[in-house]
């Protein structure tokens, strides 16, 4: 049950088990959202090794990352957006936390929106020419972020789906979240995965960091930012990596 309440909190697919979903099975989800990432990352490999013989590069990078987007409903870009709204608006801490709730999106969230895509996109082209299996390796890195500023840093808002997620959190979920992304990121980067997971936890402390220092804790809002902060990091570690 964590794994598919992990699946249904991470994507878009239905929820095809009637099954009541308990606080318990949210928190206990933390430990596999790098295993749902790596799901993620399998349909957008899938995607490519079906079409890399038909479409040109460039516009199986652009597909693969609507893919992702379709997938996951946009829920990190939209975290993304919204965070990034609130900390870049120059206003006091209350203030930025009432701009983040807020539904529209402000020019800082387009911005950070753009930005993302066109990152991630000259990412995804690199590392395709060099291995395209790392293209798991990507929502991969993005989920143990997550998993990672559940566990160690306070939670902000007195509701919300995060904070199911966030109450009786353990560190012993974030073990488990990582054993996973070692095990993942191990088979397909070897050796190289040491450094890759020592540049990703270090960049996505320096991250989490930032955040605290403007907003006092996490949201819901963060941990999609941190997903999508660590997708585009873990795209230059690869490329560093395989240069």
């Amino acid at each position: 049950m964590p794994v598919y309440t992990a699946l249904l909190f991470l994507t878009r697919f239905p929820q095809f088990l009637k099954t009541p979903i308990t606080e318990k099975d949210l928190q206990r989800s933390v430990c596999f959202f790098p295993l749902i990432g790596a799901f993620i990352g399998g349909i957008l490999y899938a995607i490519f090794f079906a079409l890399k013989g038909l479409l040109e590069e460039s516009f199986l990078c652009a597909l693969i990352l609507t893919a992702e987007t379709v997938i996951t409903g946009g829920i990190h870009l939209d975290g993304l957006a919204d965070t990034s709204d609130g900390i870049f608006s120059g206003k006091e801490r209350e203030k930025k936390l009432e701009i983040m709730k807020d539904s529209r999106v402000g020019a800082f969230g387009v911005i950070a929106i753009v930005l993302d895509f066109l990152l991630k996109f000259s990412g995804i082209l690199s590392i395709l020419k060099e291995n395209p299996l790392l293209l798991i390796i990507v929502p991969v890195a993005g989920r143990w972020l997550i998993s990672f500023g559940i566990v160690f840093f306070p939670y902000l808002r007195e509701k919300g789906l995060g904070k199911a997620f966030n109450c009786g959190k353990g560190r012993i979920r974030f073990f488990i979240s990582s054993f996973i992304c070692v095990i993942i990121c191990g088979i397909i980067l070897k050796l190289k995965v040491f450094y890759f997971l020592t540049a990703l936890i270090f960049s996505g402390l320096i991250f989490s960091f930032y955040i605290m220092k403007e907003l006092k804790g996490m949201t819901g809002d963060t941990y999609g930012a941190l997903n999508e902060f660590g997708e585009i990091f873990s795209l230059l570690i690869l490329m560093l990596l395989y240069k």
